[in-house]
């Protein structure tokens, strides 16, 4: 088993569309901007999903991190699909090996 790291493209509702009100001429623009900003994020959830299939895995998720835990195969190719960033041994078990 092995982790990695699942980063989506948003942070706050609020702070993430005044990101799009910056970028954009008009009120409405900052909406689709946000709204497309949001389909981009569903499809690389929809992409893990159907990389993960039934294999077994741990999830992890608290405000700013999304974690999981599975198979090296399926983390590895998370990784290579830039899905997921590889997560760094703690020194503290490197040291323990």
């Amino acid at each position: 088993m092995k982790s990695c790291e699942i980063h989506l493209g948003y942070f706050k509702q609020g702070d993430d569309l005044h990101g799009c009100i910056q970028k954009s001429k008009t009120p409405a623009d900052a909406l689709l901007l946000h709204s497309q900003m949001l389909i981009e994020i569903a499809k690389h959830l929809v992409k893990i999903h159907d990389l993960v299939g039934q294999q077994p895995i741990e999830l992890d998720a608290d405000a700013h991190h999304i974690g999981l835990i599975g198979p090296d195969e399926l983390v590895n190719e998370l990784i290579k699909q830039e899905l997921a960033d590889a997560v760094e041994e703690d020194e503290g078990e490197e040291e323990a090996e």
